[in-house]
């Protein structure tokens, strides 16, 4: 897929690798979160030390988590998890 189409998105897009690695992080993301390609995304967000990318490989769904914070600055942010 060719993730420019993405990269001008008000919203912040991470695409996550197995290996918990950015595989791409568009334009907002960078800025809000500072994070860039090929970094861990362990330690982003509140959530991480729970994190969920388990259990949606294990469930093979998708899952929606709200009101998780950044730990760069306490953003609130909307996750939504799928894999494939």
């Amino acid at each position: 897929m060719d993730f420019r189409i993405l990269e001008d998105f008000f919203d912040c897009v991470l695409i996550i690798s197995k290996d918990k690695k950015v595989l791409y992080a568009n334009m907002s993301a960078k800025e809000t979160l500072g994070i860039k390609e090929g970094e861990s995304c362990f330690g982003l967000f509140s959530i991480c030390e729970n994190c969920p990318m388990e259990l949606v490989e294990e469930e093979e769904k998708g899952i929606q988590v709200y009101d998780v914070r950044s730990l760069k600055d306490s953003k609130h942010f909307c996750l939504s998890i799928r894999c494939r």
